[in-house]
């Protein structure tokens, strides 16, 4: 979306219809421009390369071939296809790194072993997110059509547009929920004040509610993760979100927005409706809810005891994440969960 302008794709003409302009793309196109796209889509259909094929599919398709054979894999075979998996994301393959738990485990961190263990990767494939490896701006994610949701919750991630859990394996979980999901990246080349490329906080705000009211939604709802939580905060104003759930948002002063003019918080939005999730543990927490206390931005809060700012992933490891989701969407929380 540089110097303004705004490219929209659909894989479905029937998805989404609103006033902006169309970035005049197919699947071939994107395939050809977008190699990681090209590679996760061979992953996705489970098909095993021919012989002329990328060589990072004849890794993945002969580890594990090698493993079903009760064949001890290579090491580096092993982190090679970790990194492409976690990344990618394909659940057929994500199922078949579960069955080799023991054989993962040492190209994993602690924290994604749990997930690894704890994690349902039942999808059906159409519900994956699919084109995350092309990197859009804003991506929208609707079940079904014949659910025909009208609520939708905006995602904002981190810096390395993640959920500090690799997006890809997150949106498992959130799909579940039933209603649409809008995903709001970041770039490097992004400068201070803009919340999408070339839009600051107004005109990022102005196009949300755009897209979402084509697709007909009636509530929004925030949610956001490190530098994310940040952003969807000081932007709940401006959308109205119904509530937000801020995973270890930034604050002002944080190294992580130490670009952008210092702020409030949630300028001109109700602290009731924002639910603060940190870890008790973790030093940047600690850090973090300091700077909160020192600003007044007191919230709903609740602590998970995993020592990770990755507050997202904790939750789920925790077994707590199903709560706040529910808080977010309906806003009920158990009372043991707040602080």
């Amino acid at each position: 979306m540089p110097e303004g302008k705004v490219n929209h794709y659909s894989y479905s003409n029937d998805v989404i219809n609103f006033d902006i302009h169309s970035a005049n793309l197919n699947i071939w196109k994107i395939k050809k421009t977008f190699t990681l796209f090209a590679l996760y889509l061979q992953l996705w259909a489970n098909h095993p390369p021919k012989e002329a094929s990328r060589k990072e599919l004849k890794l993945v398709w002969s580890l594990f071939d090698a493993l079903d054979k009760g064949l001890k894999p290579n090491k580096l075979d092993i982190q090679q296809a970790t990194i492409m998996l976690m990344h990618l994301g394909p659940s057929c393959f994500l199922k078949k790194m579960q069955s080799y738990q023991t054989e993962f485990a040492p190209a994993l961190t602690p924290q994604f072993r749990e997930v690894l263990n704890l994690m349902d990767f039942s999808i059906d494939p159409r519900d994956e997110l699919i084109f995350h490896a092309c990197n859009p701006d804003i991506y929208v994610w609707m079940p079904p059509a014949a659910q025909a949701p009208k609520q939708m919750i905006v995602v904002f991630l981190t810096k390395n547009n993640t959920l500090n859990m690799p997006r890809s394996i997150a949106h498992i979980l959130l799909a579940r929920l039933g209603v649409g999901i809008m995903y709001i990246g970041n770039r490097p080349n992004m400068k201070p004040g803009e919340f999408l490329l070339g839009h600051d906080l107004k005109d990022s705000a102005k196009l949300i509610l755009k897209i979402s009211q084509a697709l007909c939604i009636e509530k929004l709802y925030g949610l956001g993760t490190s530098y994310g939580g940040y952003k969807a905060c000081q932007l709940a104003a401006s959308i109205n979100f119904e509530r937000v759930l801020n995973f270890s948002g930034a604050y002002k002063g944080d190294e992580l927005i130490k670009d952008i003019p210092p702020t409030v918080m949630a300028p001109g939005f109700d602290h009731d409706k924002i639910f603060s999730v940190l870890s008790r543990t973790d030093p940047i927490d600690i850090n973090i809810l300091n700077a909160y206390n020192r600003d007044r931005f007191f919230t709903k809060r609740a602590f998970v005891e995993s020592k990770s700012h990755g507050s997202f992933t904790s939750a789920f490891t925790e077994n707590k994440l199903p709560e706040y989701l529910d808080w977010l969407l309906n806003g009920q929380l158990q009372e043991n969960n707040t602080f």
